[in-house]
């Protein structure tokens, strides 16, 4: 009963953050990467604003996956825990 407990309160914490949001935020990331790498073909960035750039784009890539890797954890957990079949 404690396992189910605390996968659905995971499960609940992880919700409100939607999918197309999540999948936004990843889009968002890549783009700035792609200008900041445009900006410095053009000259108007230095090579440490672009490794800068980079860095923070791909953290909030990376951000975003782990939250969409963590939202569906949460749900398989949950339906383990529940014994739901997972492949529902």
């Amino acid at each position: 009963e404690q396992e189910a407990r605390n996968s659905f309160n995971e499960w609940q914490a992880l919700r409100p953050a939607d999918p197309g949001q999540t999948n936004t935020l990843a889009a968002n990331a890549r783009r700035n990467v792609e200008n900041a790498i445009t900006l410095y073909t053009e000259g108007k960035l230095s090579v440490l604003e672009l490794v800068d750039a980079l860095r923070t784009g791909f953290e909030a890539y990376a951000a975003a996956s782990e939250l969409g890797e963590r939202k569906l954890a949460a749900a398989l957990n949950l339906r383990r825990a529940t014994g739901l079949p997972v492949w529902e």
